[in-house]
């Protein structure tokens, strides 16, 4: 917080040196108060719609190459590679200087998922044979920033903890954490088949959703330690955090109406009064016409009974439109 002095005196006091003058505070927002809020309105919507696109471009290109391992070593995965590495690394230090905590937003959910798909890419770019070495960390690693995606619910355009949010971080929740359980059991089996029956990404995806719904058909099953333990933590994982969010939203769902709503009318004027509270200013002149729900003069208004639309034309006059 910077604020600097203003020495403001009158006319007849500018010529004297003994005359007083009041001084007035002027509070100058900075540097970065001036960039967390540029972050909270459309700017920061922005980014987080580019990093949205770049997390899935990133992801559908690992996806690729699990099907062609050609597609790794071209120029054109290289460049996305590097240009969406860079971006990653420009909004992780941005959101670092932003936050009135930088340790705090380090060891955040978002920090980490920031810090977990950054560091893959810088690993590769500073030593490139290290990707053979470090295979299976790498693969786990990349998968990961499917999860880049959840940072987009911050910014849905709906009513904060109402039902349309809740519902919508929900569903991307359950796909990003779907898609990541997939890449990970597929990392995790893929060298226990061999170069006639491979085990690809569709199928872990298919095993992942036939496990979550608990059909279990049983025609892909995990042989390694590593893969049972993954599966006991995924499906301990959604017994136990999804009946909690289903939950939330039916209480949600529960006091959703269609009242508590905005109404945005453009290109026409329109007054709605809703409610039954008295609401009377001093000196206002009303009309005591039995049955007339609501007086509005140009002093105060008398809100009697029940619920109206009002339609305002151009001219001011205020007439009934409907009643319910």
């Amino acid at each position: 917080m910077s604020r600097f002095d203003m020495r403001t005196g009158s006319s007849r006091e500018r010529g004297t040196e003994s005359g007083d003058r009041s001084v007035a505070r002027v509070y100058v927002p900075t540097l970065q108060e001036r960039a967390h809020t540029a972050m909270e309105g459309p700017c920061g919507l922005a980014l987080e719609i580019v990093n949205f696109f770049l997390s899935m471009l990133i992801f559908l290109a690992y996806i690729a190459e699990l099907y062609d391992a050609d597609i790794y070593y071209s120029h054109s995965r290289a460049a996305v590679e590097a240009i969406a590495t860079s971006f990653f690394i420009f909004d992780f230090g941005l959101h670092l200087f932003v936050a009135p905590d930088p340790g705090k937003y380090v060891f955040s959910a978002h920090g980490i998922i920031d810090l977990v798909t950054i560091i893959p890419s810088l690993i590769v770019f500073v030593d490139p044979n290290s990707r053979s070495s470090l295979m299976f960390v790498f693969r786990v690693l990349r998968i990961c920033r499917a999860l880049r995606v959840l940072r987009l619910a911050h910014y849905v355009q709906f009513k904060k903890h109402g039902f349309e949010y809740e519902l919508g971080v929900f569903i991307l929740s359950v796909i990003a954490v779907i898609l990541c359980a997939a890449g990970v059991y597929q990392a995790l089996e893929v060298e226990q088949y061999d170069e006639h029956q491979k085990l690809q990404f569709h199928d872990a995806l298919y095993f992942v959703l036939v496990t979550v719904s608990t059909i279990g058909y049983g025609d892909i099953t995990p042989r390694t330690e590593l893969g049972h333990v993954f599966v006991i933590v995924v499906i301990i994982g959604i017994f136990t955090i999804v009946p909690a969010e289903v939950n939330k939203l039916n209480l949600l769902a529960k006091q959703n109406n269609s009242w508590d709503k905005d109404v945005t009318v453009k290109s026409s004027g329109h007054v709605i009064v809703s409610g039954a509270k008295e609401n009377r200013d001093p000196g206002a002149n009303f009309d005591s016409t039995p049955g007339n729900p609501i007086q509005l003069t140009p002093f105060g208004s008398l809100i009697r009974e029940g619920y109206g639309y009002w339609f305002r034309d151009r001219k001011d006059s205020i007439r009934r439109y409907s009643h319910c």
